[in-house]
């Protein structure tokens, strides 16, 4: 992690789901992570195998890949991830997998942001899916709306 990093909300890392009194957590495993600029993360962010659970409000996944992420990063929202669709209490979900997934520039996600494999569960209002592709964001990218 190069520049600077703000972790404005829990942060915590876990494997098999939360513990007591965690409320997020953050699971990069298996790939050469790599975050330089500036990453602020205001919301709840977490990662978990298996789906959300008691008490957890987001969480972000990034696994088996080489994920870059360079500029300036920003979520305002709850950020989620989870493999098999969206949770009772999972308001968002980001899951980018078996790729190469590079954002450079400027990301703005002021609202909620979701992606399920499988379809809209109870609960979710969106999705997006990007698997088994190079995706690449190069540039200014701003979501004002529910994607």
């Amino acid at each position: 992690i190069e520049g600077k990093l703000s972790l404005l909300g829990n942060i915590g890392t876990a494997i098999g789901g939360l513990h007591a009194r965690q409320t997020s957590q953050m699971d990069i495993e298996k790939d050469d992570a790599k975050i330089e600029g500036k990453l602020s993360l205001p919301g709840n962010i977490g990662t978990v195998h298996g789906g959300l659970h008691a008490g957890q409000t987001g969480q972000m996944d990034i696994k088996e890949d080489d994920a870059k992420i360079g500029g300036k990063i920003s979520l305002h929202g709850n950020v989620g991830t989870v493999i098999g669709g969206l949770h009772a209490g999972q308001t968002s979900q980001i899951d980018i997998k078996k790729d190469e997934g590079k954002i450079e520039g400027n990301l703005s996600l002021p609202e909620n942001i979701g992606t399920a494999v499988g379809g809209l569960h109870v609960g979710q209002t969106s999705q997006i899916d990007i698997k088994k592709g190079n995706v690449k964001i190069g540039g200014n990218l701003s979501l004002p709306g529910n994607i």
